[in-house]
């Protein structure tokens, strides 16, 4: 997986290229499902760093996401 694309993309391009076969199916969502584990658990980690950076304010503007969503994901 590239480090921007989200587990959905994967999820997406993995499916759209593969056979109608259920058991397939299954493992590429189990698949997905570990990647966006992941990918939680890398937003959590940058959240606290910033946090800290912040001098452990607090405070969050809608934009701090969505700034790190763009930077990471699409």
């Amino acid at each position: 997986m590239e480090d921007n694309m989200t587990a959905v993309d994967w999820l997406f391009r993995k499916l759209w290229d593969q056979p109608k076969d259920k058991i397939t199916w299954w493992e590429i969502l189990d698949k997905a499902k570990e990647m966006e584990k992941e990918q939680h658990g890398k937003t959590w980690d940058d959240a606290i760093t910033q946090f800290i950076a912040r001098g452990f304010n607090s405070e969050r503007t809608v934009c701090d996401f969505d700034e790190y969503y763009a930077g990471n994901y699409e």
